[in-house]
């Protein structure tokens, strides 16, 4: 016979992989924005736009680490922490190949 009160582990609260797919696509898909808008521009226009855009994602991904980590989404703040070196590595090179 088994015992009525099973004890459930608490679910895993947070997902790594979700802001890391969708920074990264946000990303590609504002790399390819501003070179669409800065074709006709100079080289250093477009490094200037995309600098803009890498800076704005890399404050919205830090806003929203702080705020997940006080709600207690750790493995979620954790992506996003990851998302942010990520954005970081590839906008800023992005960034200092177009100039």
């Amino acid at each position: 016979m088994q015992p009525d009160n099973f004890t459930k582990t608490p679910k895993a609260r947070g997902n790594i992989r979700t802001p890391l797919l969708a920074n990264a696509g946000l990303l590609l898909v504002a790399a390819l924005l501003v070179s669409l808008i800065t074709r006709d521009e100079s080289t250093r226009q477009s490094a200037s736009a995309l600098f803009g855009v890498t800076v704005g994602l890399l404050l919205l991904n830090v806003g929203a680490m702080i705020v997940v980590g006080i709600m207690g989404k750790f493995k979620t703040a954790l992506g996003l922490l990851l998302s942010i070196l990520l954005i970081a590595l590839i906008g800023f090179g992005a960034c200092v190949t177009s100039i």
